[in-house]
C-alpha cells in the first residue's frame, strides 16, 4: 500500500505530564468527584495486563494466589461502553498480590511514581477505619521475592466516599516492580527484604482489598528494543484516528491522522493518506 505523508504545522510539544511518563493506566480513576477514564486507554480485562506491548514503554501487570477480577453492573469505574465495574480483588491470604512488572522490552527504565484507588468501604481492616495494604518493591522484573529493596503500608482510599486515591510514597530508587499484598510478611538481611511466611515485620492489614484503579510512571534511558524516527527520536507509540478523530487502524484507506509520542515526551501529530 503507497502512503503519502504531509505533517501538519504544530505539534504538541510535551504531551506526558511530568519528569517521566505515565504509561501504565488501568482502570477507571477517581477524582474524587468524577470519574476520569484511563490515558492508556486500557481497561481490566483479564488476571494479566500489558500496556504498551513492544515498545519500550511495554508494562505487565498480572495477578497471583487467589487474587481475582471481578466486576459488577453500576458503581465507579465502569467502562460506559460495555457497562461494567471492574476490580481486581486481593483476597483473605498473605499470598495473594497483584504485581506490576517492568519487562525485557522496558528493562531500561525503572518506576518513579505509583497511584491506587480503591473502589468502595469494602476496603477495610479489622478494628481500623481505613484499609491499609503492604506493597514490596523490587529491582528486579518480574518481582523476585528474594530481593525486595522496600516496602510500605499504604492507606487505600474510600473513593465512594470522595476520595481521590492514594499515591504512593517512598518509590524507592531503580524500582523494576512492585506487589500489592493484602497483608505481607517480611524478613530483611543487609537491606534486602525477603517475602517470608515466617517473617517479623509485616506490611498491609486489609481484607478484601478492591482497586479499581492503578497508573504507573516510568522514567530513565532506553530499551534494547525501540523505533527511531527521521529526526532520530525513539518512538514510544502511535495511535491512529479518521478525519472525525475516531480511532482506526493502520491500514485504513483514506486520510490517517497519526499521533506519535516519543521518549522525550513530546508528540507529534501527522497526516496520511493511504490508497
Amino acid at each position: 500500500m503507497k502512503k503519502i505523508t504531509i505533517y501538519l504545522v504544530a505539534a504538541f510539544a510535551i504531551c506526558l505530564n511530568g519528569v517521566g511518563q505515565t504509561v501504565a493506566d488501568i482502570g477507571w480513576d477517581w477524582t474524587g468527584t468524577k470519574e476520569v477514564a484511563p490515558a492508556s486507554g486500557t481497561y481490566f480485562s483479564g488476571l494479566e495486563n500489558t500496556i504498551f506491548p513492544g515498545t519500550p514503554n511495554e508494562v505487565f501487570i498480572s495477578c497471583g494466589g487467589t487474587a481475582r477480577l471481578d466486576n459488577s453492573d453500576g458503581g465507579l469505574y465502569v467502562d460506559k461502553r460495555i457497562k461494567q465495574y471492574e476490580y481486581l480483588e486481593v483476597l483473605e491470604n498473605q499470598t495473594d498480590y497483584i504485581e506490576v512488572s517492568l519487562t525485557d522490552n522496558s528493562a531500561g527504565k525503572k518506576i518513579t511514581s505509583v497511584k491506587i484507588n480503591g473502589t468502595s468501604n469494602q476496603v477495610y481492616a479489622e478494628g481500623v477505619t481505613a484499609g491499609v495494604v503492604g506493597i514490596v518493591y523490587s529491582d528486579k522484573a518480574p518481582f523476585d521475592v528474594n530481593s525486595g529493596i522496600g516496602y510500605t503500608s499504604a492507606e487505600m482510599a474510600y473513593c465512594r466516599a470522595g476520595n481521590a486515591g492514594t499515591t504512593l510514597t517512598g518509590v524507592p530508587n531503580n524500582c523494576k516492580s512492585f506487589r500489592i499484598y493484602r497483608k505481607v510478611l517480611l524478613s530483611t538481611f543487609a537491606g534486602v527484604y525477603f517475602v517470608d511466611e515466617f517473617g517479623t515485620m509485616s506490611a498491609g492489614s486489609s481484607k478484601n482489598s478492591r482497586i479499581g484503579h492503578i497508573s504507573v510512571t516510568l522514567s530513565g534511558g532506553g530499551s534494547a528494543i525501540s523505533s527511531i524516527d527521521n529526526d532520530g527520536k525513539i518512538v514510544v507509540s502511535n495511535e491512529y484516528f479518521d478525519v472525525t478523530g475516531k480511532k482506526v487502524n493502520e491500514d485504513t484507506k483514506g486520510f490517517v491522522i497519526v499521533k506519535t509520542a516519543y521518549e522525550d515526551g513530546s508528540c507529534n501529530i501527522s497526516k496520511v493518506f493511504n490508497k
